[in-house]
């Protein structure tokens, strides 16, 4: 029971704005439009006997309204957030490399290619991917090969050496 209520109020989560919106406006008008306009429009008295439910729904449309634009402007800020963390995680990891590891990065940025193929044995790929600077980008090795595999250099990573090269001397 539980399950299918979680299920219809996602699917109906789309619609929440546009029904926000429409309550919103639409009793926006009945409320604050001149009495004038509401007699030309035979409305007066519908609004009369009505204000109450008429302002309840004003209230709940705009307080709809205003929620999705906060959980929004949350969702943003909370991603940028996340992004900026990655980001100085990733300046500090990259000033504290080995010779080792600069040696691999280099590579990367010297050929301008996104992969290379290293050994898991080796040790300085895995210790790149720990530190999140560079991933394995398959699971499958090379056939023949022993432990290589193909790893490729983080986009991020990229940008923030080539932004700034002398991470790398």
């Amino acid at each position: 029971m539980f399950e299918q209520l979680l299920t219809t109020l996602s699917t109906l989560k789309p619609l929440t704005i546009r029904v926000a919106f429409a309550g919103a406006v639409l009793s926006g008008l009945l409320l604050f439009v001149p009495v004038e306009a509401l007699s030309y429009l035979e409305l007066e008295q519908f609004v009369s006997s009505s204000r109450t439910s008429i302002a309840f729904l004003f209230i709940f449309s705009i307080c709809a309204l205003a929620s999705e634009v906060f959980f929004a402007v949350y969702d943003g800020l909370a991603r940028w957030w996340k992004k900026n963390r990655y980001r100085r995680y990733l300046r500090y990891q990259l000033s504290q490399l080995s010779s080792d590891e600069k040696e691999v990065l280099k590579k990367f940025i010297n050929e301008d290619r996104s992969t290379f193929h290293f050994a898991l044995s080796a040790g300085i790929a895995p210790s790149l991917e720990a530190k999140q600077i560079l991933m394995r980008s398959s699971n499958l090795g090379v056939p023949g090969s022993g432990d290589r595999f193909p790893f490729m250099i983080q986009p991020e990573a990229r940008k923030i050496i080539l932004r700034k090269p002398t991470l790398l001397s």
